[in-house]
């Protein structure tokens, strides 16, 4: 499953890059942007050597970061807009691809 923005692509791309070279068996079984806009990458835990597990969580956490601050839509410099209504919705976004009325955090 691979549900998120052309924004992230690089993100995953290098992401990718990285876990192929450090857990070559890795598995990954799902990418998404999650509900309040963060960066989602799931994968099989029983296909990471256990001596590589933390520094397969710390690359994809590094990645969730970078995507935190990054536009979902272009790949630019973005950060986290929300709208509340009629319920709460978040993305990230730059200043050219935010929808009137959205809110910074």
């Amino acid at each position: 499953m691979r549900n998120y923005g052309r924004g992230w692509n690089q993100i995953v791309k290098d992401l990718e890059a990285d876990l192929k070279r450090m857990a070559p068996g890795i598995e990954s079984t799902g990418i998404k942007e999650g509900k309040f806009g963060d960066f989602l990458y799931y994968y099989d835990l029983n296909s990471v050597p256990p001596e590589k597990s933390e520094a397969v969580a710390r690359r994809v956490n590094r990645a969730a970061e970078v995507a935190l601050e990054t536009c979902i839509e272009c790949g630019e410099l973005g950060r986290i807009r929300y709208v509340s209504s009629p319920q709460i919705e978040a993305h990230v976004y730059c200043d050219t691809h935010t929808p009137k009325d959205w809110k910074t955090l």
